[in-house]
């Protein structure tokens, strides 16, 4: 496993990102601005939910058994 950026809120350009897997620590909103922030490029994304609200990951976690 090789880590090839990191973004601590300064709004990093991931278009260009050339990895196998994202992952994101924070809320609902850094998994979305992450999706932003690699543009056409878009990669699996692990989201590991440290926000209090959650709303997008309850809404998709109905549909999945």
């Amino acid at each position: 496993m090789e880590i090839v950026a990191v973004d601590s809120g300064n709004g990093l350009d991931f278009a260009a990102l050339r990895a196998d897997l994202v992952v994101v620590l924070g809320g609902d909103g850094a998994i979305l601005r992450a999706c932003r922030q690699m543009g056409a490029n878009q990669l699996p994304i692990l989201g590991v939910n440290l926000g209090r609200l959650g709303f997008p990951r309850r809404r998709l976690s109905r549909g999945i058994p």
